[in-house]
């Protein structure tokens, strides 16, 4: 674009350019050449005739082709040459990457090397194909115009060149100057690259160091870090890598951090989409997610969100490269790189794995991330949860190394297969105290399972989660079985079930057992009224143990209150919070 904008190629070549976004394409569903060309005109009534007459003076650029929904693969008898004909956008662009129509125009096409093997196949035998990847001569050129003193620009250069990960990345111009950023870092504070064993958690840890303390910044960076981490995984959660002024406000950011965003270029207005911003690159962005999970930031959800139509290139589906990240930061050295220079703490006894997919990279780094000794929770809610994810953290908690003591799968669906698993689990890890699974289906089948497994005498769980899990008041009686049988079970929450007062009464006779040492139980919404209300005030007496009773959003009538006040004033009642 430079070289043609300085008359150095294609002078006095084309009259007419017709620019056309991917984002473009995807609203359309049938358009005519006639219209492509009308649509940025200023009065909507181009020349079209004398455009068309001459075909090789049009330009047709062609951006962000991998994002466009539409398969380019077309058999040839549907192409069309009727520039005013109606038909739909995949016919169209087809027709003219061909030259079935406008015989003789041009394209200039930006696009992602995964897209272009389909295009290929489209186009014609004089057509040429660039890639914008820096070779090893304009990455050579590029460090000495970045490091300006030449010994040090060599060095640099070397210790990419020597590391094939590196190499790769500084392919990608804008990566390439991140690079830089990074390991001019590390020289100023006198670190030797040649003896230096690094990864990309190390270069995106630096790069973030260094430009959000750098003096453009001019606020506090442990603020916009927070703002920046939240922003990306909200983003990824959610498909989103174009965000609106709304969504970065609902994450914090002021008006001011976005301009300070710019002029760092860690945010950059979209190229494609008016009113947007996105991340640099979508590394920077997997980074930031990273360092989310690892840090205690207010819950926001940004508005986008909630857009119901994502394009091909925002579905963001492998979360491999975050857990990567994550896995570096669980280095004490690298994590030193961040909490130094930003202030920032992350933490390492405390993950969730949410909404990740299993592939080869999350086995090997899950494995090297539960074996993390300071790690004691971990959480895989809203994640599939296969048989090959059991038989992973069969292997994990099994592990000595091993000292998680909470599991949480809530909204995994889990299918009823899946709880002879957790069964399991409950039997063999001796380590695990606590067990989230809200929001998954049971049934009193299913509910058996797990108390069966509460039963035997190999299990240790001190806690169970099975709130909104959908079970009625009959899997109650598999429930007060083993609250009498098990006397390390200290905290059941049960809330958002319809268990009903009957279902109630079953829990009740087995609280008021000396066998059972019960310390919280959570009722809330489970369509109690003041029929139950009796029982639930002989356990306030009879109870030596409960000290925390949940039953909001229950419709219990002012007799039923009653009862429970005079359970709450006798004298042998230990209860402490009531709720």
């Amino acid at each position: 674009m430079f070289e043609w904008a300085n008359g150095k190629i294609w002078k006095n070549m084309f009259s007419y350019v017709v620019y056309i976004t991917s984002h473009e394409i995807n609203q359309m569903a049938n358009s005519s050449l006639v219209e492509l060309i009308s649509k940025d005109w200023p009065d909507g009534q181009p020349p079209i005739a004398d455009i068309l007459s001459d075909p090789q003076k049009i330009l047709f650029v062609l951006e962000d082709l991998d994002n466009v929904e539409i398969n380019l693969n077309i058999n040839k008898s549907a192409l069309c040459g009727d520039s005013r004909e109606q038909m739909p956008v995949l016919v169209l662009l087809a027709s003219l990457l061909t030259r079935k129509m406008a015989p003789g125009c041009s394209f200039l096409i930006s696009s992602r090397p995964d897209a272009m093997a389909d295009t290929w196949t489209l186009m014609k035998k004089t057509d040429t194909l660039l890639t914008l990847h820096f070779s090893c001569e304009m990455r050579q050129k590029y460090f000495t115009l970045f490091f300006k003193d030449s010994q040090r620009a060599m060095t640099a250069f070397k210790f990419v060149q020597e590391n094939e990960i590196f190499t790769h990345l500084c392919q990608v111009p804008i990566l390439c100057w991140v690079t830089c950023i990074a390991l001019n870092r590390q020289m100023d504070k006198g670190d030797d690259l040649k003896h230096s064993r690094q990864t990309l958690t190390d270069i995106y840890a630096h790069f973030l160091a260094d430009t959000l303390t750098s003096e453009a910044a001019n606020q506090c960076a442990l603020v916009l870090l927070q703002r920046l981490c939240s922003l990306a995984l909200e983003g990824l959660l959610h498909d989103t890598l174009h965000f609106t002024e709304e969504d970065l406000r609902s994450v914090g950011f002021t008006t001011a951090d976005v301009s300070t965003l710019q002029t760092l270029r860690i945010l950059l207005p979209s190229s494609n989409r008016k009113d947007h911003y996105t991340f640099i690159h979508l590394k920077l962005q997997e980074f930031c997610a990273a360092i989310a999970f690892m840090m205690e930031l207010t819950k926001s959800r940004i508005p986008s969100a909630g857009e119901n139509f994502k394009e091909k290139r925002e579905r963001y589906t492998d979360f491999s490269p975050i857990i990567t990240f994550i896995f570096g930061l669980l280095n004490e050295k690298r994590r030193k790189t961040l909490e130094t220079a930003l202030g920032c703490r992350l933490r390492t006894g405390n993950i969730r794995l949410t909404y990740f997919s299993v592939g080869t990279t999350f086995e090997d780094v899950f494995k090297a991330i539960v074996h993390n000794q300071n790690l004691t929770f971990l959480s895989l809610n809203c994640m599939p949860i296969s048989l090959k994810v059991f038989s992973l953290l069969h292997e994990v908690l099994a592990n000595p190394m091993c000292s998680i003591q909470h599991l949480s799968l809530m909204k995994c669906d889990l299918k009823a297969s899946a709880y002879e698993e957790i069964a399991s689990l409950l039997i063999s890890s001796r380590k695990l105290k606590k067990l989230t699974l809200s929001k998954n289906p049971l049934n009193d089948h299913t509910v058996k399972i797990l108390c069966d497994a509460l039963l035997h005498p190999d299990c240790a769980l001190e806690s169970l989660v099975l709130s909104g899990c959908f079970f009625t008041g009959d899997a109650c009686r598999q429930i007060a079985f083993a609250l009498k049988s098990n006397p390390n079970l200290k905290s059941l929450e049960l809330g958002s079930n319809h268990i009903g007062d009957a279902g109630t009464e079953l829990l009740c006779d087995s609280l008021k057992h000396p066998n059972c040492k019960l310390e919280n139980l959570g009722l809330e919404e489970c369509m109690l009224t003041s029929a139950c209300c009796a029982a639930l005030a002989s356990v306030l007496i009879g109870s030596k143990t409960l000290r925390k009773l949940n039953l909001l959003g229950n419709k219990l009538g002012d007799e039923g209150i009653v009862q429970l006040l005079e359970g709450l004033g006798h004298p042998d009642c230990v209860l402490q919070t009531v709720g």
